[in-house]
């Protein structure tokens, strides 16, 4: 049992890292990376 216990425990933080990671990478390509192209352009 203790072994069944470890191997979902893994998978639950694989999944969790995973979609934490994916989230973040959603927030940067939505969020972070319009505004820098906007700074950019007002410098020009």
């Amino acid at each position: 049992m203790a072994k069944g216990f470890a191997k979902g425990l893994v998978t639950g933080v694989a999944g969790t890292v995973a979609a934490v990671a994916g989230a973040v990478y959603a927030i940067k390509k939505k969020v972070i990376e319009p505004e820098e192209q906007k700074a950019a352009f007002i410098e020009e």
